[in-house]
């Protein structure tokens, strides 16, 4: 799947949970009251599951994913089956 349209499709979900898509350092962002949890970068996503989040090593022993700093995790194309998964539970965090 185009990961474009997988966002998409991930946008247009989460939306009825409050997200919305905003630009953000040219990237596409999703975000909740205006709080990034997930963005759009060149191979893939981030989301963000920062030190201390339930979810952050569980994501993290996926062989698609990895550390981008600032508590973001990059999830690369390789894996767009965790995606759904992964912006659900930042979304979660974000509402800790």
């Amino acid at each position: 799947m185009n990961t474009t349209d997988l966002f998409d499709r991930m946008a247009g979900e989460l939306a009825a949970s409050g997200a919305v898509e905003e630009a953000r350092d040219g990237r596409r962002t999703l975000t909740l009251d205006g709080a990034p949890f997930a963005r759009l970068v060149d191979d893939g996503a981030e989301v963000y599951l920062p030190d201390g989040s339930a979810a952050r090593a569980d994501a993290l022993a996926l062989p698609a994913v990895s550390e981008a700093g600032g508590g973001w995790l990059t999830v690369t194309d390789g894996d767009v089956a965790a995606w759904p998964v992964l912006f659900e539970q930042a979304l979660a965090g974000l509402r800790r």
